[in-house]
């Protein structure tokens, strides 16, 4: 659904995300995807004082 890479799909189910039963090919829940990478992505993110920018490295292609 989100084009991910299977690894970055296994570190997730490693650090909490659930999956409908042990059986391969691993399944998950469109809810449960959805809350995980929500609570996820709030971990992720930087809060800055009044005066402060975030200032992100340049990625060149």
């Amino acid at each position: 659904m989100y084009s991910m890479h299977p690894q970055t799909v296994r570190k997730w189910i490693k650090i909490g995300l659930g999956m409908i039963d042990s059986k391969k090919p691993s399944l998950i829940h469109g809810s449960d995807l959805k809350k995980f990478l929500k609570k996820h992505n709030e971990k992720l993110k930087k809060h800055l004082d009044f005066e402060e920018f975030f200032c992100r490295r340049m990625r060149h292609n």
